[in-house]
């Protein structure tokens, strides 16, 4: 990165006190939240205290614009001057940097982390379950996108057909808060201080489409017929998701402990980044206050924005403009190449604030996931079967494993002719999730899972029929690959080999290959709109 040229007439910038430097981070790159519009009111309070060092130096500089509107109390002082021709908000400049860097080195930090936890998951469940004829998963997962994800799968797993299923599933909320063009980690923080959308957010669905039915079988065309069924499910707990509540103090820590080592980088960081205007003789004996300028035209073009705003509010009105003005701030994805090179290039050299990112990472990944999921599978003949799952997931191996867990029994929607019981069967499976990262190219995931089902009386045929001594066991195995397609596209392709004892008409051996492809809206929004 090209050292920073500084106007020799320009006093030199300060470098940021560690400990302002790490308060700064923790508020600004940590929480995703918004200062509290009154927090420069408790500023001489005893409430001071709990300001962090980042709001204390933005409670300063409205302070002091305030000021510079308003003028002084002394009738003698002279008038204030034109606020549009002083403000620069260079008024503080050891707080315009914790500010500015805080901004650009905590907000990008905060979105590689989550988006390198949201490609790292393991525990989300985008195509179908088991039932679907065309499935490659012997397990459901516990997770779900929290927005909307899309599979189409084709092969067979303990069924005796094969079959193609397009699948869709989604977050009501999620969606809904997509559609309201808010940002992936705004809109789910904005969740936590609301009860009811909170609890609503656990909720997601599933749809699946079976293209062989319908009148133009082999041809998907989303009509009722083509509905082979559907999913509701609840999360009572959700630990994998980066966002989650619950790794926001670590967060907090993680930046505080390492910001002793990372304050240098961010002062050399923000003086390679702007530029300052140097003084004359007259300036300086008038007491003119150092002007900052970015470098990029960018941040240049935002810093001109904020200062028409702040010129135009009246005096009361400062802070909230500002403020505003701030949650505007390029950050993330709106970053320009150039500028994030600059950051990336200063934040990478510290070998220890990395592996503290990583092991912040593994705690993500070892997050436990407790879910209950109904499905309603939809036959053409037979009556429509409800299955009733408990999900249970955690990371093992300090995360560098995914261990699930299902339980579930099957039911007939009404009772089936012949004397069939109603209770169809019950399950038991498990899987074990092992990633691996090939650089440049993604996150693979190869799975072995294991499952044991019990049909407790004969089985309905496709057509209706009863089949005779076709109660029992069965016993299968699988092996999975799950293969990206591009890093942040949330794009996979599954691979699925399958052996079976016998499938659930037939009392006969089965070997099976399952294949398609899924998307995860989540993991583009992680990337593109993480703010």
């Amino acid at each position: 990165t090209p050292a920073a040229t500084v106007d020799p007439d320009a006093p030199p910038a300060p470098n940021i006190d560690p400990a302002t430097a790490a308060s700064a981070l923790t508020t600004a790159g940590g929480a995703g939240t918004k200062e509290s519009l009154d927090s420069c009111g408790l500023l001489g309070t005893p409430e001071q205290g709990r300001l962090s060092e980042y709001e204390r130096a933005v409670c300063r500089l409205v302070d002091r614009i305030r000021q510079g509107k308003i003028g002084s109390a002394d009738p003698d002082a002279p008038a204030p001057p034109d606020p549009q021709a002083t403000f620069t908000l260079n008024l503080d400049p050891l707080a315009t940097e914790a500010i500015f860097a805080a901004k650009l080195i905590g907000t990008e930090e905060r979105a590689k982390f989550l988006t390198e936890a949201e490609e790292a998951r393991t525990d989300k469940q985008v195509g179908g379950g088991p039932s679907n004829s065309g499935s490659t998963s012997l397990v459901v997962k516990g997770g779900a996108p929290t927005v909307l994800g899309l599979a189409v799968e084709n092969g067979a797993l303990i069924q005796s057909r094969s079959g193609t299923t397009i699948t869709y599933r989604g977050n009501p909320v999620g969606i809904f808060k997509f559609l309201q063009g808010k940002s992936w980690d705004e809109s789910y923080l904005e969740d936590q201080d609301d009860p009811s959308t909170r609890l609503l957010r656990r909720f997601s669905f599933g749809v699946s489409f079976d293209t062989e039915r319908g009148r133009e079988p082999g041809v998907f065309t989303a009509g009722r017929q083509q509905i082979s069924g559907y999913s509701l499910r609840y999360e009572f707990v959700n630990e994998r998701d980066p966002r989650h509540p619950k790794y926001l103090p670590t967060w907090r820590s993680f930046l505080a402990e390492e910001g002793v080592a990372l304050t240098q980088s961010v002062a050399d960081a923000f003086k390679a980044l702007t530029v300052r205007r140097g003084f004359t003789d007259a300036e300086r004996a008038a007491g003119v206050k150092r002007e900052i300028r970015f470098r990029n035209p960018v941040l240049q073009a935002w810093l001109e924005e904020t200062r028409r705003a702040v010129a135009a509010a009246a005096p009361a009105d400062v802070e909230s403009v500002f403020k505003a003005q701030l949650d505007k701030f390029p950050a993330g994805d709106r970053l320009p190449d150039d500028v994030r090179d600059t950051l990336r290039g200063f934040t990478t050299v510290y070998g220890a604030y990395l592996q503290a990112r990583e092991r912040l990472l593994r705690e993500v990944a070892k997050g436990r996931v407790i879910t209950f999921e109904y499905t309603n599978t939809r036959e053409v003949n037979a009556p429509d079967l409800s299955n009733l799952n408990f999900i249970a997931e955690t990371g093992i191996f300090r995360g560098r494993a995914d261990l699930t867990a299902n339980a579930s029994f099957s039911f007939y929607n009404s009772r089936p002719q012949g004397g069939v019981n109603r209770v169809r069967d019950f399950q038991f499976s498990g899987q074990l999730d092992v990633p691996f990262k090939v650089r440049q190219v993604g996150n693979f995931i190869f799975s072995f899972a294991g499952k044991y089902e019990r049909v407790v009386d004969d089985a309905i045929a496709l057509d209706g029929t009863v089949l005779p001594g076709t109660k029992g066991d069965i016993g299968v195995g699988q092996f999975k690959l799950t293969l990206p397609f591009l890093e942040g596209t949330g794009v996979k392709f599954p691979i699925s080999f399958t052996v079976a004892n016998r499938t659930e008409l037939v009392r006969e051996q089965e070997v099976r290959g399952s294949f398609g492809f899924t998307f995860d809206l989540d993991k583009v929004l992680a990337r593109f709109r993480p703010f």
